[in-house]
């Protein structure tokens, strides 16, 4: 913890050229300026400032966050899949935008981590990076609000979408939680959860890091060298 702390909040130049929403944000640029803008900068000022000192630091996971240094409305977040669960150790990528009505709308959020569009890691996260989570409007359940915080998203997603047993959060497979049909097929896919979390999590990320959260990659797997190795030979 002591190690990543350091590495766990950053502003960084460039990001909106790196990121997935660039267009939207070149959109925004020439957008009108006004009372609503005023508001929502100060918003988007009062979010990063609390991110800078609330993300979820642990040894079985965390979070940490690049925001633009020159736009607060663009930002990657790095999230540690949790022990205990056939994420456990990898690293999955992030994109986010808040966009001109934030925060009267939720953020816009894509996963990064796709294997290049290949795999689909969670029945809440698409090979094309969708992320349906009720915070964001894209699933159903308790939605976002003015009140609500990008917080509350990323922690929802370590924590609602990197959960032991994924396959349950398929809307109606929950059903079947605890029979002797519903582990057989939740423990299969875990195992095709785990070799990709090992393949594209893992290992792509060491060999292709986002160059923002490159030094944090590298401590991550040093530190955790011995638990990755037993995961995988798990």
């Amino acid at each position: 913890v002591r190690a990543m702390k350091r590495l766990q909040f950053e502003t960084v130049p460039d990001l909106v050229g790196r990121s997935t929403y660039r267009a939207e944000a070149a959109w925004r640029s020439g957008a009108p300026g006004g009372p609503a803008a005023k508001g929502r900068l100060l918003r988007l000022s009062q979010e990063v400032a609390s991110l800078s000192g609330s993300l979820p630091l642990f040894w079985a996971s965390g979070v940490l966050l690049r925001v633009d240094e020159d736009r607060f409305d663009i930002l990657r977040a790095l999230v540690f899949g949790p022990e205990g669960t056939p994420y456990a150790h990898g690293a999955f990528v992030f994109d986010f935008f808040l966009p001109a009505a934030f925060p009267r709308v939720p953020p816009l959020a894509k996963l990064l981590t796709t294997g290049g569009g290949r795999v689909r890691f969670n029945p809440n996260l698409y090979k094309d990076g969708r992320v349906c989570l009720s915070l964001l409007g894209t699933w159903a359940g308790p939605s976002w609000t003015e009140a609500s915080t990008l917080l509350q998203v990323l922690v929802s997603i370590q924590s609602l979408i990197l959960v032991a047993e994924p396959y349950f959060n398929e809307p109606g497979y929950e059903s079947s939680m605890g029979t002797p049909s519903g582990r057989a097929v939740s423990e299969r896919y875990n195992v095709a959860v785990r070799r990709n979390t090992v393949v594209y999590a893992m290992t792509d990320a060491l060999r292709r890091p986002p160059p923002e959260f490159r030094d944090a990659l590298r401590t991550h797997f040093r530190l955790k060298a011995s638990a990755v190795r037993a995961t995988v030979a798990a």
